[in-house]
């Protein structure tokens, strides 16, 4: 993770005397730095991986000077940038989770009885898809996960992975 906090950090010095727009050489040095990281850090699918977190963040940050505040929230806690874009991170392997408007009902419903506040529910549902994506990730989400999302919406916690 270190390594791909490195090739940020590296790559947004590479791109800062750009006005804006990521040019071929930028998307190339990401993607081969990420990959090692994502290698090291024991993904099985590094360049898909790495694929799609360049794809999403050209996208997000067009500019890629705007990406200091990113950078900022990475050097406090690298693992933000896999948490921000949890679908770079599903394994060829594992099922994607479907949120049928009856799963998520029930979801809501139950999240409901549980913590008491629709609101907050809407706002750890939104958590799960995101950082649980598949069937398999799933499987984390209990009680105890859905009580340390619902202080991560309430600003009582920073966001983590589960």
């Amino acid at each position: 993770m270190k390594q791909l906090l490195f090739a940020l950090v590296a790559l947004c010095g590479l791109m800062s005397s750009c006005s804006s727009g990521w040019t071929e050489d930028e998307k190339a040095t990401f993607k081969q730095s990420c990959k090692g990281a994502a290698l090291m850090a024991g993904d099985q699918w590094p360049e898909r991986t790495c694929d799609c977190l360049a794809t999403k963040l050209e996208a997000e940050y067009p500019n890629p000077n705007a990406m200091a505040s990113l950078l900022d929230s990475l050097r406090v806690n690298p693992v933000l940038l896999f948490d921000k874009y949890p679908e770079c991170r599903i394994y060829a392997h594992e099922t994607p989770a479907e949120w049928s408007p009856q799963a998520t009902e029930a979801f809501m419903s139950s999240c409901t009885n549980l913590i008491g506040d629709s609101a907050k529910c809407a706002c750890i549902l939104d958590k799960a898809k995101k950082r649980l994506p598949t069937v398999q990730k799933l499987t984390k989400l209990n009680t105890q996960t859905m009580r340390l999302m619902a202080e991560e919406c309430d600003g009582k916690r920073p966001a983590q992975l589960y």
